[in-house]
C-alpha cells in the first residue's frame, strides 16, 4: 500500500510504502485477492438482509490497508482520502471497510474518492 501526502511546501509529497501484513507476515497477493473476492461477494444486494451483515471481512481489510497509516492520517488530520485501486482491488468500495475500534465504516469518518489512474 502506498500512502502520499503533500510536503511541506507547495511542490513536495511525502510518501509512505507499507507491506500489507498479517501479523508478522507479509500476505501474499493470492491470499490478499481471496479476502477481496469473499468480501465483495459478501455486499452483493440481496445476499443477506443488512441486520445480518457480518464486519469480519470489512474489519480485517481495513486493519491490512488502512490501519497501518493512521498515526500518519491522524497526525495530518486527513480527511479525505483519494483510492486508485488496481486490479482486484477495483473490485470493491473502499468506503465499505470497517474500523472495529470506532465501530464505523470507512465513510462514515473519513471522505473519499476514487480514481482510475492518476496522473
Amino acid at each position: 500500500m502506498l500512502l502520499s501526502l503533500p510536503g511541506k511546501s507547495e511542490q513536495s509529497t511525502e510518501t509512505q510504502i507499507k507491506w500489507v501484513k498479517s501479523g508478522d507476515k507479509i500476505l501474499k497477493g493470492e491470499e490478499l485477492q481471496k479476502k477481496i473476492k469473499t468480501f465483495r461477494d459478501s455486499l452483493i444486494i440481496g445476499q443477506r438482509e443488512l441486520e445480518d451483515f457480518d464486519n469480519t471481512l470489512g474489519s480485517e481489510l481495513y486493519d491490512l490497508m488502512i490501519r497501518p497509516f493512521d498515526d500518519k492520517l491522524n497526525q495530518e488530520k486527513i480527511k479525505t482520502l483519494i483510492f486508485v485501486q488496481d486490479g482486484f482491488l477495483r473490485s470493491i468500495p473502499m468506503t465499505a471497510l470497517y474500523d472495529a475500534k470506532t465501530k464505523e465504516y470507512l465513510i462514515q469518518n473519513m471522505r473519499s474518492q476514487q480514481l482510475p489512474v492518476l496522473d
